[in-house]
């Protein structure tokens, strides 16, 4: 008798374990044909849409639609590439543009949000615990969804609650489901797309300076909150109670979920407050960007507009000079730490960014030439390596004899030049070249208005003007670090690197006018020390 049960028992576990199996199967294959056709109806979005353009020479809102609809289905990395494209489509003006903009603007926090039943279920597999025991959702909170995760905010309850005192609220990020599948076709088709316009002459005219080898690990390694979650931390503890950056504090982690501290923020572009006070939050953003590049073991390589926003404090004015009753303290949040990348270049980074800013093409040159990863020489040969490297960095030259400094010319002229020599560049400049383009339109807008409009009124290039100009700038960013107190290495590097450096000096007839440069009658109050973060 005991032996027919255990023999039944048995039976009903290989039935149950069969089922199980050709359950999976079935859902993998359901899948996988679904995210195909999804594909196939972006691929053909994508073409109408294109074609549409080409033959009218303008774009149709309904078509757009359709291309969005399409974008949609697709999920993760068509939606992460639609977040970067959009940062540059919003700068250019003009009505076509700006349909699409708007279009695409959702997919930062507005992408579409799953079932909270999921979220439920996935929490009690991952960690053991029911999610209503662990956590009160805030419901007055709309549920902010990207393209591999959406975020929840609420209240650890008891006796969870012990896990950290600090945090008032918490952030819960769940990756959204079958992600793992969005990610087949595309990454299919960059290695598809790759293979044809390397082997196949006709396609050549199609091929990008870029190897995608190493963005679709960076890409993938996205859906793990594990990895997430130690990114996060090292860029926590990195800048634990700096007094403008604040990194969301990280609790709890697994492959799909990571808790961590709730922190409100405003979206830059949404602030109302003067020019001045814009232009000192983005040279705030520009040390913390050369703290990361030049000093930090990682990089956060996705700060598109979602992922870093404001935080703004009302805190009560004791300046006798000043008649409001309170002014406003601000801090840069920055958030979402999947698409970070390990920084083996920090001097490399370091040459970059001074050659770019004293207008070097021949070191810049320089420095593109060790990035080409196809160049048909014997590397042993050292004489034949620096007579190819002289052809190259003098070919570059050229490229780039009526391109100006801090313009998108540069990015064109150092992209057409590749491009047309058949050039491939290593891994890290993808990341690096996203990264740069993600922040550029503030940069240029904030930071360097002023001189890319003169060039524009003059038509000319004077390199005296141009290093007053840096110089003006970099003593600002001096003026800053000491004043705050913040941003140490930079602001050492900075004093030896330009402050002090001849090449400024004995170029220029210096007197610092970048303040008058700003016209506004605006000033920075001070440190607010209750907040430890700066008044503007």
């Amino acid at each position: 008798m005991t032996y027919s049960i255990s023999c039944n028992s048995n039976i009903i576990k290989a039935i149950f374990t069969c089922y199980k199996f050709i359950t999976n199967i079935c859902f993998d294959y359901y899948c996988k044909t679904k995210y195909f056709v999804f594909f196939i109806i972006f691929l053909n979005g994508v073409a109408i849409n294109y074609f549409y353009y080409k033959c009218f020479n303008n774009t149709s809102n309904k078509l757009i639609l359709f291309l969005s609809y399409s974008i949609n289905l697709n999920g993760c990395i068509i939606i992460k590439l639609i977040q970067w494209i959009n940062n540059q489509l919003s700068c250019l003006k003009n009505n076509n543009n700006k349909f699409l903009s708007e279009v695409f603007s959702k997919y930062y926090e507005n992408c579409y949000v799953h079932n909270i039943s999921y979220t439920k279920s996935l929490f009690y597999e991952e960690f053991g615990i029911k999610f209503d025991d662990f956590v009160e959702l805030d419901t007055n909170y709309t549920i902010k969804s990207g393209s591999i995760a959406q975020v929840y905010k609420g209240i650890i309850k008891p006796p969870y609650d012990t896990l950290d005192n600090t945090c008032v609220s918490i952030a819960i990020k769940v990756v959204h489901p079958e992600v793992e599948y969005q990610l087949i076709y595309p990454i299919y088709f960059f290695k598809i797309y790759s293979f044809f316009v390397t082997n196949c002459k006709c396609f050549k005219k199609y091929d990008t300076i870029f190897n995608f080898d190493a963005f679709l690990i960076n890409l993938t390694k996205q859906i793990n909150m594990v990895n997430e979650y130690a990114n996060n931390e090292y860029f926590y503890n990195k800048y634990y109670d700096h007094k403008i950056i604040m990194i969301p504090k990280p609790l709890l982690k697994s492959k799909n979920f990571l808790i961590m501290e709730y922190i409100e923020g405003e979206a830059f572009e949404s602030l109302n407050i003067s020019n001045y006070k814009k232009q000192v939050i983005i040279c705030l953003l520009s040390l913390f960007i050369k703290d990361m590049y030049m000093f930090s073991k990682y990089v956060h390589s996705d700060l598109h507009d979602a992922n870093w926003k404001i935080f703004r404090q009302q805190t009560l004015n004791t300046s006798v000079s000043d008649t409001s009753a309170s002014s406003s303290s601000y801090k840069i949040i920055l958030y979402d730490f999947g698409y970070v990348i390990e920084n083996k270049f920090n001097y490399t980074h370091k040459k970059l960014i001074y050659y770019l800013d004293i207008n070097n093409t021949y070191e810049l040159g320089s420095l593109l030439f060790n990035e080409v990863q196809n160049l048909n020489i014997d590397y042993s040969n050292s004489e034949e390596v620096k007579l190819c490297k002289e052809k190259f960095i003098a070919n570059f030259i050229k490229y780039n004899a009526h391109i100006y400094p801090f313009t998108d010319s540069n990015y064109a002229a150092a992209y057409n030049f590749c491009l047309n020599n058949g050039y491939k560049l290593n891994n890290s400049i993808l990341d690096l070249f996203i990264s740069s383009m993600l922040l550029h339109k503030y940069f240029k807008k904030y930071l360097f208005t002023i001189f890319i409009q003169e060039i524009r009124i003059n038509s000319t290039f004077d390199q005296a003007s141009y290093y007053k100009y840096i110089y003006n700038v970099y003593l600002y960013y001096v003026s800053i670090c000491e004043k705050y107190n913040i941003f140490h290495d930079i602001n050492s590097y900075i004093n030896e690197q330009y402050i002090n450096n001849p090449l400024f000096i004995n170029t220029i007839n210096y007197n610092n006018n970048y303040f008058d440069s700003l016209h506004n009658e605006d000033s920075i109050n001070g440190v607010n020390e209750c907040y430890n973060s700066i008044d503007i």
